[in-house]
């Protein structure tokens, strides 16, 4: 049996990501609560993580953080303290995607093809678009305009759309365009000169100069000049063994080049201030993450055969529902918008008012909640009465109109206005 190396484990974990991010949206549908939401915000088992560019973008503008947004953004950012930017080479689906995408490109295309030349840094590049996002942000914006640049974002909010409320978005297009450049181009673009997600993880690692890292031995090497493996298997096209000769900003810790490097005199190779005798052994490490993955993929199983949901029901909501308009700092009015659903007998419901489209309205357990919330207004009090229609489409195929009014709002000036970003 041939032994497991890095990369099958790497690449085990990115699967399984991947695969979760469409799962989960199916057990929110079956209203299983414990896990839900997507790469900008996501909770599981009770823990909070959020994307830390986003948090950063609304803790700025709005002078608000809480303790959710606190504890969501420390613990990736304490993972790329200590482990450099592993969830760009383990974690994140684009990065799955887009290295299939270069495997595919070397099955197809000739060898000959080299692909675009790549001479400039991208840690720079990703500085730039930074940059020019946040100033978009703070002069045209009341949402993180980078937000819309998260590839991983958009990968999960597909099927949060799909699952949710059988809308197919159109964020599939963009994510094909941009891999079918990199296919053309021969370079894992995006991933290197622009996601803009990165450039605060990337900064957070080189606060600790022992985090896990690729470190080269040049007594080691027995690698002919032009003819590295080490260069040949970077699927970011990076020189490994030059990565410490300056500011290291690119290089993702997947762990490739030191695999290459190993029948060719294991010059390449990890260090870091995580002794290997903190951790079990790869194999049994591999066996008992299995095992915990059965097991929860069962458990989950069992809960949502245990809920029995007759999805073809003839029955109706309970209530027909609410809608609520609050006045916060600033003179922002929100808008929240909820449809109870008990019994999980609604299977989509379409939104045609002023302010608000179609894909606005998402299944969360036990109702249907507009999500994120809108800013109706800024500055000026909104036209009132308030009103919204709905069409209530049911799984037997009904449908009902539903009509939403209040001349009524919420004072709640007090509080800044936490800008939805999930």
């Amino acid at each position: 049996m041939k032994k497991r190396d890095l990369k099958t484990y790497r690449r085990a974990f990115q699967i399984f990501v991947a695969l979760a991010f469409i799962i989960i949206p199916l057990l929110n549908r079956s209203r299983y609560s414990m896990v839900y939401g997507n790469f900008l915000s996501f909770h599981m088992f009770g823990i909070p993580l959020a994307d830390p560019l986003a948090v950063l973008q609304l803790t700025i503008k709005n002078f608000y953080f809480t303790l959710d947004n606190f504890i969501g953004t420390l613990l990736p950012l304490l993972l790329a303290l200590c482990l450099g930017t592993v969830f760009c080479s383990w974690i994140c689906p684009y990065g799955l995607l887009s290295e299939w995408t270069q495997k595919l490109k070397k099955k197809i295309l000739p060898r000959s093809y080299k692909g675009l030349p790549l001479v400039m840094p991208g840690f720079k590049v990703k500085v730039l678009v930074f940059c020019l996002g946040f100033i978009g942000f703070f002069l045209l914006s009341t949402t993180p305009v980078l937000n819309q640049l998260s590839t991983a974002a958009w990968y999960s909010r597909f099927f949060q759309y799909y699952f949710g409320q059988d809308v197919i978005s159109l964020c599939f297009l963009f994510l094909l365009g941009l891999l079918v450049i990199e296919f053309i181009a021969g370079k894992r673009l995006w991933c290197r000169y622009v996601c803009p997600q990165s450039v605060l993880i990337i900064v957070t690692k080189l606060l600790n100069r022992k985090r896990l890292r690729v470190v080269f031995n040049a007594e080691k090497c027995i690698c002919k000049p032009g003819y590295e493996r080490c260069d040949m298997a970077c699927t970011l096209s990076l020189h490994p063994k030059t990565l410490l000769d300056s500011l290291e900003t690119e290089c993702s810790n997947c762990g490739d080049c030191v695999l290459a490097c190993k029948k060719m005199g294991s010059a390449l190779h990890f260090t870091s201030f995580i002794r290997k005798s903190w951790f079990p052994a790869p194999q049994k490490a591999f066996k008992a993450f299995a095992t915990v993955l059965v097991l929860t993929m069962v458990a989950a199983g069992g809960y949502v055969g245990y809920q029995k949901i007759d999805w073809f029901a003839p029955a109706k909501p309970d209530t027909i529902g609410s809608v609520v308009l609050t006045r916060y700092a600033n003179e922002v009015y929100v808008l929240s918008l909820e449809v109870p659903d008990p019994n999980g007998i609604i299977k989509k419901i379409e939104t045609n008012g002023k302010h608000i489209g179609m894909e606005t309205m998402l299944t969360s357990v036990k109702k249907w909640i507009n999500s994120p919330e809108i800013i109706v207004s800024e500055g000026s009090v909104p036209e009132l009465p308030f009103t919204t229609n709905m069409n209530v489409i049911f799984h037997d195929g009904r449908t009902e109109a539903m009509t939403f009014e209040t001349d009524t709002v919420i004072d709640n000036s007090s509080e800044v206005f936490d800008d939805p970003w999930f």
